[in-house]
């Protein structure tokens, strides 16, 4: 998948957990996922956290391969290490990278060539198991998904409030309509009387 696609993934992610679980999102957060679900990729000189390490980049791919060590739960231990000093600062930071980094392998288990979430094992993790309704990167698929993903940033305001505050917005927006609106206007069976009164 592409820089973009993965960027809106994670961030569709961070925002649909904050209406789920009502955490409030902040702008570090989603910085945070939004580097963290670029970090497999490292294993990828041509990508552009391949480019910014490519001390890093150029012998990962020598040695391992593209979408191997850095795609699997070796890479997803190694990052719970690196982000573990977060946890004593913000719980939901050391999570946000977490999810960040594990989405990218997620949503590149939909790609054809899937990825390598067990390596060392040569067993390569793909979803759907259909190789015909897998995804190729930068194909009419990825680019009706990216904009799918962005519209679903709407989630935004949602994300706020949460899903059990949004709810009960909702419920307080149709009581406070139905006491202010008539009855007559609005029950079909209560019609007005010949002074107006139901």
């Amino acid at each position: 998948m592409t820089f973009g696609t993965h960027v809106a993934f994670a961030s569709v992610l961070y925002l649909g957990g904050a209406t789920l679980f009502g955490y409030k999102p902040d702008w570090i957060g989603w910085l945070l996922v939004a580097v963290a679900s670029l970090g497999p990729d490292v294993d990828l000189p041509t990508s552009k956290i391949g480019r910014l390490l490519f001390w890093l980049s150029v012998p990962l791919e020598r040695r391992f391969g593209h979408r191997t060590m850095t795609h699997s739960v070796v890479g997803l231990l190694t990052v719970a290490m690196v982000a573990s000093p977060l946890w004593f600062i913000r719980p939901l930071y050391f999570w946000c990278m977490m999810s960040g980094y594990w989405s990218h392998i997620w949503i590149d288990m939909l790609n054809v060539q899937g990825a390598d979430l067990f390596w060392p094992s040569p067993v390569r993790v793909v979803a759907p198991g259909n190789r015909n309704w897998r995804m190729e990167v930068v194909s009419k698929a990825e680019m009706i998904l990216l904009p799918a993903l962005l519209l679903t940033m709407a989630l935004y305001p949602l994300s706020w409030m949460g899903f059990r505050g949004a709810l009960q917005a909702v419920v307080r927006s149709l009581d406070i309509s139905i006491r202010t609106v008539p009855a007559a206007d609005w029950h079909p069976l209560v019609r007005p009387g010949p002074g107006g009164v139901g």
